[in-house]
């Protein structure tokens, strides 16, 4: 099979993986500056990773926007690039032995770590970027979910077992672990959740999502703060010693999931 006759069979669970290299300071130019985050330097321009060949800016803002794959011409010659979506390992190495891959996509936060310990390996040993959707949680990282709040049909959270109530008591040990470093980083409770992120690996490129530009402004407070390997050690000695409840998906959701 050619990799292009691959790629048509794999559309359906395959992600582009094309980010349009835009200067985001520009695209919130018309945030009014009172409104703006403070904790990122003044036009100190974001990080860039490279995922996979491709040069991206460390918070994908607007990344992975279709499903199937991209190929184009630059500079004369052609490019693909192409992704997975919750994929394993063994998907992983089969799709990438026929067509070398970007980046794999999949959900990944604080309080959920699977890829750590079913994907990660892989990634790192074939030199594919990681590219995690929900690295808030879906909110809960934030702070502004507490353990009485409960959802309306309609809301994706409504019937994943993370926001059950009794899931929400049980789990905001980790919110105020989230707080009680953000606190001390001098940064709100999503930077941290996403500098968390981008401190473990060079090759993840996490993709917060909002609709509020307000929102959008404070993930850029993150692009110029990490944690030092100490930090990041005791942050997870801390993070091992709090008992999660509930899974990520509901139980029809989870059965479709690749593993």
């Amino acid at each position: 099979m050619d990799r292009r006759s691959f790629l048509k069979q794999a559309s359906a669970y395959a992600l582009a993986t094309t980010w349009t290299m835009t200067n985001l300071e520009q695209i919130f130019a018309a945030t009014p500056p009172a409104k703006r985050n403070e904790t990122r330097e003044p036009g100190k321009s974001m990080e860039h990773r490279n995922l996979g060949g491709m040069e991206v800016s460390a918070i994908g803002l607007g990344c992975l926007p279709m499903v199937g794959y991209y190929g184009g011409k630059y500079d004369k010659k052609e490019v693909l690039h192409w992704g997975l979506s919750e994929a394993s390992a063994r998907s992983i190495r089969r799709a990438h032995s026929v067509c070398p891959l970007s980046a794999v996509q999949s959900e990944y936060a604080i309080w959920w770590r699977e890829p750590e310990t079913k994907i990660f390996s892989t990634l790192q040993e074939l030199g594919i970027g990681f590219v995690p959707y929900c690295p808030l949680g879906r909110a809960f990282l934030t702070g502004i979910i507490k353990e009485n709040s409960r959802f309306q049909k309609g809301d994706r959270r409504y019937n994943l077992p993370q926001f059950q109530p009794e899931a929400l008591k049980h789990n905001m040990p980790l919110v105020y672990l989230v707080e009680e470093w953000a606190k001390h980083k001098g940064i709100t409770p999503a930077q941290f959740a996403l500098i968390w992120m981008l401190s473990r690996k060079p090759w993840i490129v996490p993709i917060p999502g909002t609709t509020n530009p307000e929102h959008l402004d404070d993930f850029l407070g993150a692009a110029s703060v990490r944690l030092t390997p100490y930090e990041m050690e005791e942050f997870d000695d801390a993070y091992a010693r709090i008992d999660l409840m509930g899974h990520r998906a509901d139980p029809f959701t989870e059965s479709q999931i690749d593993k």
